[in-house]
């Protein structure tokens, strides 16, 4: 028969009594989502990109329905127009501060960009005859992005600098649209199958695999990637209603914005966790968001505070004192 020493386990309840005052409360964290809307945004806000910075980029519609790129750095909104056109649709940054993205000449016709804080480069990939899109930029300078050729087919490709690298999923019969770009080279966007259904994908270099949202009906869409392999994006659920999700390599998580009454668009992340996007309120506004990520609390090493101390402290203390009379 196994025999239990009561003064040992008494002790032991004093201890589990005082952790459960004094530790964390790890189950009550949860995303905390702050609305990013630009001052002139009168029609609407949209957020695309981070860096490891907190530094943004995306577009706003103004009262006029003109739509104007923006970069935020923590404080100030600062307007990001490409002077070679018209509308400036921002829509990502890297850590070096170079911001991509595309715009529309007088003609029409849409052009991909980059932009290293002073100067515009065109970009245009030269199977295009219908527009090049910029979506996605590393800080080893390739951008991502999809063009449209004379069939009015759909090719992302990845531009390193010289060259344009087509990139099509074998799967998306229909299209394949590449949106984010790690360091490492690892691409995320999404295609459509011979059903026209949306899917998922990654690609690391060599193989391209489909990601679906378990709680999607009508289609899963990827947008952003960061070094650690974290993906966000979003997916239409049976309601038909848009959800931002992240994905961490196995677990699928939900990202609601709490103001949202209709969708939440999840379109970047950084290296820190930290999410951007866009949600639609009540009247149908679109307001840009950043969400920070509980994550960071709990991959750290539990730790006491001075306070936590402190409280365990008091009942270990008086526990002791009793032992100690009734040994006495």
């Amino acid at each position: 028969m196994i025999q239990i020493n009561k003064n040992k386990l008494s002790i032991a309840a004093i201890l589990l009594g005082s952790l459960a005052l004094s530790a964390p409360a790890h189950a009550a964290l949860s995303w905390k989502f702050t609305d990013l809307n630009d001052p002139n945004g009168a029609n609407g806000t949209y957020a695309f990109g981070i860096n490891d910075n907190g530094d943004v980029v995306g577009y706003y519609l103004d009262s006029n329905y003109y739509t104007n790129g923006f970069t935020y750095n923590g404080n100030t909104f600062t307007d990001l127009n490409n002077p070679n056109g018209g509308s400036a649709y921002v829509r990502g940054i890297n850590n070096n501060g170079d911001v991509v993205g595309f715009y529309q000449d007088s003609n029409g016709l849409d052009y991909g960009f980059t932009y290293n804080g002073t100067t515009f480069t065109i970009l245009n990939d030269p199977n295009s005859a219908y527009g090049t899109y910029a979506f996605g930029i590393n800080d080893n300078g390739d951008v991502v992005g999809y063009s449209i050729d004379s069939r009015y087919n759909y090719n992302s490709f990845i531009y390193n600098g010289n060259t344009f690298t087509h990139l099509n999923d074998p799967n998306g019969v229909n299209g394949t649209y590449a949106y984010g770009i790690n360091d490492n080279g690892d691409v995320v966007g999404y295609y459509y199958d011979s059903n026209y259904n949306s899917n998922g994908f990654t690609y690391n270099g060599t193989t391209f695999t489909t990601l679906d949202d378990p709680n999607s009906a009508y289609g899963t869409y990827a947008y952003g990637i960061n070094n650690n392999g974290d993906v966000v994006g979003y997916y239409t659920d049976s309601n038909g209603l848009d959800q931002g999700f992240i994905y961490n390599g196995t677990t699928f998580t939900t990202l609601g914005d709490p103001n949202s009454a209709y969708d939440t668009y999840a379109q970047g992340i950084n290296n820190n966790g930290d999410v951007v996007g866009y949600y639609y309120d009540s009247n149908y506004n679109s307001n840009g968001f950043i969400a920070t990520s509980p994550l960071a609390s709990t991959n750290v090493p539990f730790e006491f505070s001075p306070e936590q101390g402190f409280m365990l402290g008091i009942p270990l203390f008086i526990g002791l004192r009793y032992l100690k009379k009734k040994r006495a």
